[in-house]
């Protein structure tokens, strides 16, 4: 794939860039499913001291063939190309068995190799599972972890106010297609400030339970997520409301272009 990129063929860097991109989503979905390990050439932790990026892994899919995926290259193509700052991406929440149960658009704040951060402001467009569209009352930024099993919400009133911090216990984010999804495993943390940090949902969790057949050491792992996801929650020190963020440098620029 990299002698492609050298060269000029841009239809083959397409088609080969979408072959790896659905072979690291079955291989991911199918170990995924089993309760096994992501590819070690997945995201790394910023604290596993790989802060470069993905590494390289050989995976074998048969005793007779192995085939060798260069992850840092596909991430480059998937992230430095395709999700820059201020794209608009359609996210979709799933069930574990896929079904997908409210969706909306988020647009790119930043990203790098372990994190991607995307942010919704308030009257944004959500559908619901029946199809229903829900407007946001609040303004959202997002923190979705490539490397754990939850992902973040930082919650402000329209006025700018911080008011809630939510964590949903779900998977790590899949990109196919052109969408971002998670499946959501129904544990969750809430924070409603001044208030502490708190595990919520512990029912919707042991119906998912037994209607997903969660094995024990799947159910330890989520909670194991979810502790720390409580943690992370207590301490979490949010960044300022994106909106108003935006209104201020926007203002910021006026003014000096005034002056």
């Amino acid at each position: 794939m990299k002698q492609a990129a050298q060269g000029d063929d841009i239809e083959h860097i397409k088609k080969l860039t979408e072959e790896l991109q659905n072979t690291f989503h079955a291989l991911s979905q199918q170990m995924y499913a089993q309760g096994q390990p992501q590819p070690e050439g997945g995201p790394s932790s910023p604290h596993d001291g790989n802060a470069g990026g993905w590494r390289s892994k050989r995976i074998s899919f048969d005793q007779n063939s192995e085939v060798a995926i260069d992850f840092e290259f596909f991430m480059y193509n998937l992230f430095m190309q395709n999700l820059k700052i201020s794209s608009i991406i359609p996210v979709h929440a799933c069930k574990t068995d896929g079904t997908v149960y409210r969706s909306w658009q988020a647009t790119v704040e930043s990203v790098t190799s372990d994190l991607l951060i995307t942010v919704a402001p308030a009257g944004s467009s959500v559908i619901n599972i029946k199809g229903e569209d829900y407007p946001l009352v609040h303004h959202y930024r997002a923190y979705y972890w490539f490397d754990k099993f939850y992902n973040l919400l930082e919650v402000f009133e329209p006025d700018g106010r911080l008011f809630h911090i939510y964590i949903n216990v779900a998977s790590p984010p899949e990109f196919k297609n052109g969408v971002m999804s998670f499946k959501d495993h129904e544990l969750d943390v809430s924070k409603v400030l001044p208030h502490p940090a708190k595990l919520v949902d512990e029912d919707e969790f042991a119906d998912a339970v037994v209607k997903y057949n969660y094995s024990p050491e799947f159910q330890d792992k989520m909670y194991a997520a979810a502790k720390e996801a409580l943690d992370s929650a207590e301490n979490w020190q949010a960044k300022p409301c994106p909106i108003l963020e935006k209104i201020m440098i926007t203002r910021k620029s006026h003014s000096s272009v005034l002056v």
